[in-house]
């Protein structure tokens, strides 16, 4: 890290974050590979677990690193709360992960494609609200998906004190104008509603931007070739996660590689009486945390 620090040679560093990306591979990769926090108490867990931080003068942000795909699927706050309540969270923000990611691609794949997957009595009420509208159902969710794209950005650059309201109302106002004007149908709605309600759990700008993108990569998948762009999709998406390293270490741990210590803390919250070890991959020296051989 050292050496990699050393190699920067820019005529001004403003933030933290310049640092972040100037060592690491940011062209390879739509998702963050290290972390930006201003909490000492996640700096203090991070260099317990035996990774890398980075402090800049006068920037409010520390840089750590490595930092794994879970580590922004899971928050560190989840630390602080009992595994039986927080395991059930971790769970549905995983299910979330894949909802924001895959349903508009399922709903075009199964609207086109393979109809005989959906009920009958669904799949009618699915035409009644479709008739009249004037465009395939892949420019209705594409129109969507590029109004809600709007939506959420104008949320960020408008004051605070407002952006939620307008945001709201837009989404309201937008959404029944095109309903009833016949531009996109009800269903539309719901599924690219589902699809955004998803997203907002996860907070990192840059999980709901590699998010966005992986949601369209599934969506023109499955305009092309059903189901089976889906899992041509999938198949790529964990080629993809694989094939990204974050400083050395694979980004997918501790999945793959499993590792049960780095699981028991991130994918799923064990007891913390039981949490003894550091994790291998983290460190091969001091991987007694607590116990007797202390």
């Amino acid at each position: 890290m050292i050496e990699k620090i050393k190699k920067i040679d820019i005529d001004g560093i403003l933030d933290s974050s310049m640092i972040g990306q100037l060592i690491s591979d940011e062209a390879k990769t739509h998702f963050p590979t290290y972390q930006l926090t201003e909490r000492p108490d996640f700096v203090s867990r991070a260099l317990l677990e035996g990774k890398i931080v980075i402090v800049m003068d006068t920037s409010p942000f520390a840089i750590i690193l490595p930092a794994f795909f879970i580590d922004f699927i899971n928050p560190g706050i989840d630390n602080y709360h009992k595994s039986k309540n927080i395991n059930f969270l971790k769970i549905v923000r995983f299910v979330c992960f894949f909802l924001s990611m895959t349903v508009p691609a399922i709903y075009i794949a199964l609207i086109n494609y393979n109809q005989e997957t959906i009920p009958t009595q669904l799949l009618v009420s699915f035409s009644i609200q479709r008739d009249g509208v004037p465009f395939p159902s892949i420019i209705e969710v594409l129109i969507m998906l590029f109004i809600c794209e709007m939506l959420r950005e104008s949320d960020l650059r408008f004051p605070n004190a407002y952006g939620s309201a307008i945001s709201i109302l837009g989404a309201l106002v937008l959404g029944d104008a095109a309903v009833s004007a016949g531009i996109v149908s009800p269903i539309t709605i719901i599924i690219i509603a589902l699809t955004f309600m998803a997203s907002l759990i996860f907070t990192e700008i840059e999980v709901s931007n590699a998010l966005r993108n992986l949601r369209f990569i599934f969506l023109f998948s499955a305009a092309f070739y059903g189901i089976l762009g889906l899992v041509f999709a999938g198949i790529y998406f964990l080629i993809r996660i694989n094939k990204i390293h974050s400083f050395g270490k694979p980004y997918f741990y501790p999945l793959v590689p499993f590792d049960k210590t780095y699981f028991l803390k991130t994918v799923l919250k064990g007891s913390l009486r039981k949490e003894k070890y550091r994790s291998s991959i983290l460190t091969d020296k001091n991987k007694i945390k607590q116990g007797e051989n202390i």
